[in-house]
């Protein structure tokens, strides 16, 4: 990750999604603005967590590699949201691997200064226990639908979220098709089994495979398939 130095840029993120309201000024002293690539990690499965992070843009994708290393998507975050706050209230090490899925930028906050400035601070803990109750909403609900919908439907649904730009806009693409061992982990199933969901997809007008990308043909008749987005 790169450090942003840019004043005004922090600024306009604290003041969008309203988060000066949520730390003692001694905190926002040690904000800190940073930039993250594709695929650049930031965050570490098992790691010591040093920071608390807001991702204020873009999007990225948390994972968890279980003992037989075989990595598991857990879910797919989307600006505004926390990273490191279930860490930071039971002081443990990083539970998942945290990778940008787009261009993002994040707000760094010291754990030492949380513990200092914000362990008692109201507003604080009304923003973690928000954040912390959404996660396991959010968690259930994907646990649900994982369990009563096929891979074709799951796919649909993801397709929905990566091709859908921040400000809500439907994408068309392209994606590139390189990315099916992602797609897999993600919606619970092979490479193989993603690349035939693919080709059914593409068969009934709905993608354009072309090139090693995808391309969304028919938004309509995806979220038709897809009934409602859950890898938020």
């Amino acid at each position: 990750m790169q450090l942003i130095h840019d004043e005004t840029l922090l600024e306009f993120y604290i003041e969008k999604y309203g988060i000066r309201q949520h730390f003692p000024s001694e905190v926002m002293n040690h904000f800190c603005l940073y930039s993250a690539s594709i695929g650049d990690a930031i965050c570490a499965q098992g790691e010591h967590v040093t920071q608390l992070y807001l991702l204020v843009k873009g999007k990225a994708t948390v994972s968890y590699v279980a003992e037989n290393g075989k990595k598991l998507i857990v879910s797919f975050k989307q600006a505004f949201e926390l990273f490191g706050d279930i860490e930071y209230i039971k002081q443990i090490d990083a539970l998942h691997t945290v990778e940008a899925a787009s261009v993002v930028h994040l707000i760094g906050i010291p754990i030492d200064s949380l513990h200092t400035y914000a362990a008692s601070y109201p507003l604080f803990l009304q923003l973690l226990l928000c954040e912390v109750t959404e996660k396991f909403q959010l968690k259930s609900r994907a646990f649900s639908f994982s369990l009563t919908h096929g891979a074709l439907t799951r796919l649909a649904s993801y397709l929905m979220l990566v091709m859908t730009a921040d400000d809500g806009r439907q994408l068309t693409g392209p994606l590139p098709t390189s990315r099916t061992s992602d797609i897999a982990d993600h919606i619970g199933t092979t490479s193989r089994h993603v690349n035939r969901l693919l080709s059914t997809l593409a068969k009934e007008g709905i993608i354009k495979r072309r090139k090693g990308a995808i391309s969304i043909k028919d938004w309509e008749k995806l979220e038709q398939l897809a009934h409602q987005s859950i890898y938020s």
